[in-house]
């Protein structure tokens, strides 16, 4: 058997505790928790056991979990989460005529799960009304730009990128001072 290092972005953590109380009254729960930024596994396990003061009057509860996750694209997620539970309860019965069986057990097992996805909807709406708005005030048409004035701002104005991204084409650039005619700004 051999150890070896686990990859710097998986991070396992693992608990355990026990509970006592009267009437013999116990509760064992355990959890580990392992994955990384993209994916993870989330296991629990839990048992409460009662022996009650009279006779049949004690119960058991047996729960397993596991979820595993994963993120998607975007900033989706899927999740798979399964159950099992096995619980039984003394619960004196009738036998006949009155009499009660004492020995008498009610039980359940269940067995469930589900898959849940999730997706954050600030991101989706922010460019979903982005395009819209963008749309409605003309953003997604070219629009010819004459800046006026070539000093310290027309330069800054006329070598902006983000104009051009946004549609806004320089087509001119006009500046009174006959200097500046022919300079190179761009």
């Amino acid at each position: 058997i051999s150890a070896q290092a686990l990859p710097a972005n998986i991070s396992p953590e693992a608990t355990a505790s026990f509970e006592g109380g009267t009437h013999a009254t116990f509760r064992e729960v355990g959890t580990v928790n392992w994955g990384t930024d993209r994916a993870g596994v989330f296991v629990s396990a839990s048992r409460l056991d009662t022996n009650g003061q009279f006779r049949n009057d004690d119960s058991r509860n047996t729960s397993l979990s596991g979820t595993g996750r994963i993120r998607l694209a975007g900033e989706g997620e899927l999740n798979l989460t399964l159950r099992y539970t096995d619980a039984a309860i003394g619960v004196p019965g009738q036998v006949g005529f009155g009499a009660l069986n004492p020995d008498q057990h009610a039980s359940r097992d269940e067995f469930d799960g589900g898959l849940r996805y999730t997706q954050p909807v600030t991101r989706w709406w922010r460019a979903t009304a982005f395009a819209q708005i963008s749309r409605e005030i003309g953003l997604t048409q070219d629009w010819p730009v004459v800046v006026v004035g070539i000093g310290n701002l027309g330069h800054a104005l006329a070598n902006y990128s983000g104009f051009s991204s946004r549609g806004f084409r320089t087509v001119a650039l006009l500046d009174a001072d006959s200097t500046r005619h022919g300079e190179v700004v761009a």
